[in-house]
């Protein structure tokens, strides 16, 4: 993390001079405790940030698949307007942990097309969605499985 805000302190700053690389190592230093106090930040952190990105990767493209899978869902519901729509509201508790999965849970259902979070208190989730198929309130659902492999 250091490197990288020493190295956008110099990109931004368009030269290379002692002045800049002097300053941007006290902005730097000045950040890094900041970040730890504030933050809670350690290089370890960011060591495990790194091992978390193929599982990253992973969910966001079960993401995009979920919001295709939503989105024909939609263009069905909009093309044959002769279906009733059966909007329904869910309340479920997704076991999530942290922040960071109740965070990725609630917007990736707002993602999905036909899908919207209404209300987040802990771990329970209210959302709205047009049909009931739409929803996967499961606690070992696709979204959920992954968001708790990231938790770890």
């Amino acid at each position: 993390m250091y490197f990288i805000i020493m190295l956008l302190w110099v990109i931004f700053n368009g030269k290379i001079t002692l002045e800049v690389i002097l300053v941007g190592l006290a902005l730097t230093a000045a950040a890094g405790i900041l970040m730890r106090i504030f933050y809670g930040y350690t290089v370890r952190r960011d060591f495990l940030f790194l091992k978390k990105i193929p599982l990253i990767l992973v969910y966001f493209g079960i993401l995009v698949a979920q919001i295709l899978k939503s989105s024909l869902i939609m263009l069905r519901i909009l093309l044959h307007r002769t279906e009733n729509i059966d909007p329904y509201l869910v309340t479920f508790d997704s076991g999530l942990q942290t922040d960071l999965g109740r965070f990725l849970l609630a917007n990736s259902i707002t993602l999905t097309p036909g899908t919207i979070t209404i209300q987040t208190e802990g771990s329970i989730f209210t959302v709205h969605c047009l049909e009931r198929t739409m929803l996967d309130t499961d606690p070992d659902g696709l979204f959920i499985r992954w968001i708790r492999r990231i938790e770890k």
